[in-house]
Parts: C-alpha cells; sequence; structure tokens
C-alpha cells in the first residue's frame, strides 16, 4: 500500500483528530518539521488543509511536502498559542515564516516597581518587578485593546488566577 501524504494524509488524520484546542506539526518524509500551527479547534484547522482551492502556492507546497502530522492537545487556546511559539522558535520550521525571528513574544505587563503601577507592553525577558498579565495577540475581528486588558486585569487581580 503506498504510503499517504498530502492531502489524502490529511483526511485520514482529521477523522480521529478532537474538536478542542492544540497544537499541530506538519513533517515531511525524513521526520523534519515543516510547519507548526495552532487552532482552538484542531479538527476544523486541519480539515481546512484538506480543502482543494484557496490555498496559495507556499502552501499547497508544504501540504504536498507533508508525510505525516502530530497533535498536542491544549486545555487552552491561549496554551496553545505559547506552544507554537515556543516550538517554532525552537524547531525553526521551513514553512513558518512570522513566529521564526530571535524575538521573544510580546506579553503586557503589570509593572509595580513605580509608586503607581503601570501598564506596560513588553518584548523581551520577564523582570521581578513585573507581573505578566497575557501574551499580547489580538486577532481580526476579536475584542479591542482596551477591553482585553480590562478582562486580564480583572482575571488577575480580582480572582487572583494570574497567568
Amino acid at each position: 500500500m503506498p504510503e499517504l501524504q498530502g492531502i489524502k494524509l490529511i483526511e485520514e488524520k482529521v477523522a480521529t483528530l478532537p474538536t478542542g484546542p492544540g497544537v499541530y506539526r506538519m513533517l515531511d518524509g525524513e521526520g523534519t518539521v515543516l510547519y507548526v500551527g495552532k487552532a482552538k479547534n484542531l479538527k476544523a484547522r486541519v480539515r481546512s488543509y484538506a480543502r482543494p482551492t484557496g490555498h496559495n502556492n507556499r502552501i499547497l507546497r508544504m501540504i504536498e511536502a507533508t508525510r505525516d502530522m502530530e497533535f498536542i492537545r491544549t486545555e487552552t487556546e491561549t496554551d496553545a498559542l505559547l506552544l507554537e511559539a515556543n516550538l517554532i522558535k525552537k524547531l525553526r520550521p521551513r514553512y513558518n515564516i512570522l513566529l521564526r525571528d530571535d524575538k521573544s513574544f510580546p506579553y503586557i505587563l503589570l509593572a509595580d516597581d513605580h509608586a503607581v503601577p503601570q501598564l506596560i507592553k513588553h518584548r523581551g525577558a520577564r523582570t521581578a518587578a513585573r507581573l505578566v498579565l497575557w501574551p499580547f495577540r489580538l486577532g481580526r475581528g476579536r475584542q479591542s485593546l482596551a477591553q482585553h486588558i480590562a478582562t486580564r486585569l480583572f482575571t488577575a487581580l480580582v480572582l487572583g488566577q494570574c497567568l
């Protein structure tokens, strides 16, 4: 039986995937990671690669080169986002172009080393005088930055669930 690849492989993998959040990796024939992606719904995201149309040439080449896929289920979409960023930095997959640089992931921090605490958008190493509130990433069609910060502040300060 011939080895599955590309769209046929993806269609087979979709059948066993959960609908929750997670990270997926596409691998070539040698086991080299081609791409790392995250999804709030693994099944739906991976299924989108099996569509016959709507992909640019770069994505079509990636799909065709895919010989295996690996999946990591996460508890939350935020966990998937952070895991994806870390895996991209570690593995430097050929088809991930946005997060492959050496920059750290941006965060919203609460700096408590001043008389009045300050909210700061920060990229780089965390310092002891700062409380990390949330990874800074707001996608298209999502809540405004002000709503995002208010939600994170409430969660961190009122509920005591700092991230």
